[in-house]
């Protein structure tokens, strides 16, 4: 199976990381036709398979990017039709409580996703009412929450939904509120007698609908998150002839002094002629997580200039981040490992090293997600449990592409200077590299 898995954080970011083979370009029309086919079945999960193993072959097609959203979208459809308890935080405000929530969605959504153009009024309506019409045509939909309705009455409300409001450009957000209500008016009329069912999908549709790593997420699923366990994210060993190999495994706010307590403890037990000498830093399978101790781990290895780049429209976000002026606390030779799993945050981290001329990368490209996520809560109609206010709903939304020190998209990935795809040899190649890197380590491993 070329999917290694596809997973829901607890923060409610969708992330996709796989294992795949490479594909030939004849191979890849083959897949298509497959994953188009699929997707006709309305087979999603397959056909995300599919896309996934195509698009690490080639990142920069439209079309196989629009496929791996595409059938994304569907999954999360699916998943949430499938939850009993997706609807309960809205399903208890009244109507106008309901309206003015959806309306903080539209709002919020403008106010902090990447693309201003892709979410102006009209783009927002258009695409919650693509996704209510979907659900109308869905089993799965009609089940839960339509069961006992007549399906020509169905089909019929979705037709006339459709040729009426389908041309429709709002130029406000109080316009798109207008039409959703006139839209659930028409739908109570044909038996759809819930509003907050329609409403959902249209607060879903304009939020899944972005990218592949916006997503709405409910009230429910936002309050029974657990918070994080406080497990280490940093690990380290002392090789043969003083090379520290650390190893993160995520970022988060503590991973900073983590990697600093690591190094510190590697260092005391290398002494004399094993004195810590270089150092492999282990980013294979590492998510991200965190951008902020990302960057702060940076500051840790460069002396000045660039780490990266954010373009955002919150203005706290959009600009350079640069390490301090001075010696870098970390002077020791260095190389970074990477693989398709290293995205996000170890993309910025890893980048920086490279673009910096900070040290090698050895390993496969990695996943090239260049973009940040941060989780926007709603505050309309906060619920108050325990003495904590609870929201109804959040999502997680893009707020910045990123950028690496010498302007390239960290969308692209991060193409090592040593590709190396055997798992085990990439560990020993990283250990001769660094070698090579220290004057009084040389000689490559092999002839030692």
């Amino acid at each position: 199976m070329s999917l290694g898995y596809l997973r829901t954080l607890s923060t409610g970011l969708i992330l996709l990381v796989y294992f795949v083979s490479p594909v030939t370009l004849f191979g890849q029309e083959d897949l298509k036709a497959k994953a188009i086919a699929l997707e006709k079945s309305q087979d999603w999960d397959s056909a995300l398979q599919v896309w996934l193993k195509l698009r690490e072959s080639d990142r920069l097609d439209p079309a196989i990017h629009n496929g791996v959203q595409r059938c994304l979208k569907k999954v999360i459809q699916a998943k949430r039709y499938q939850d009993p308890e997706f609807l309960s935080k809205l399903q208890t405000l009244k109507p106008e409580q309901l309206y003015a929530f959806y309306g903080e969605v539209l709002q919020k959504i403008q106010t902090v996703y990447v693309d201003p153009d892709r979410v102006s009024p009209k783009e927002l309506f258009r695409m919650g009412l693509a996704e209510y019409l979907y659900s109308l045509n869905d089993a799965q939909f009609i089940k839960r929450y339509a069961a006992d309705l007549d399906r020509s009455k169905i089909q019929k409300l979705r037709m006339d939904l459709n040729d009426f409001f389908a041309t429709k450009e709002p130029s406000s957000n109080r316009e798109v509120v207008m039409f959703v209500m006139d839209i659930v008016r028409a739908s109570r009329y044909a038996g759809l007698k819930n509003p907050s069912v329609i409403v959902n999908e249209f607060i879903c549709g304009a939020c899944n609908s972005l990218d592949e790593y916006s997503v709405w997420i409910s009230g429910e699923e936002f309050n029974r998150e657990t918070p994080s366990t406080g497990n280490s994210t940093v690990s380290g060993t002392v090789l043969e002839g003083g090379i520290a190999h650390i190893k993160i495994t995520l970022f988060t706010p503590n991973t900073p002094q983590e990697f600093d307590e690591t190094l510190k403890t590697l260092m005391g037990m290398g002494m004399g002629e094993g004195a810590i000498k270089a150092i492999v830093l282990d980013l294979r399978g590492n998510s991200g997580g965190s951008l902020d101790a990302a960057i702060k781990l940076a500051e840790r290895f460069l002396s000045g200039g660039v780490i990266m780049s954010a373009n955002s429209p919150i203005a706290l976000f959009n600009k350079v981040y640069t390490a301090p002026v001075g010696p870098a606390a970390i002077d020791l030779p260095m190389v970074v490992l990477v693989d398709a799993e290293t995205a996000s945050a170890a993309e910025v981290l890893a980048t920086a090293i490279h673009d910096r001329d900070r040290g090698k990368v050895v390993g496969v490209a990695t996943f090239g997600k260049g973009t940040a996520q941060m989780l926007v809560k709603m505050t309309t109609a906060e619920e108050k449990e325990d003495g904590k206010i609870k929201p109804r709903g959040a999502m997680r939304i893009t707020y910045a592409r990123l950028f690496g020190p010498s302007g390239k998209p960290i969308a692209a990935g991060v193409t090592p200077d040593f590709i190396v795809n055997d798992k085990q040899r990439q560990l020993e190649t990283a250990i001769n590299e660094v070698r090579q890197l220290s004057p009084s380590m040389a000689l490559p491993l092999m002839m030692r």
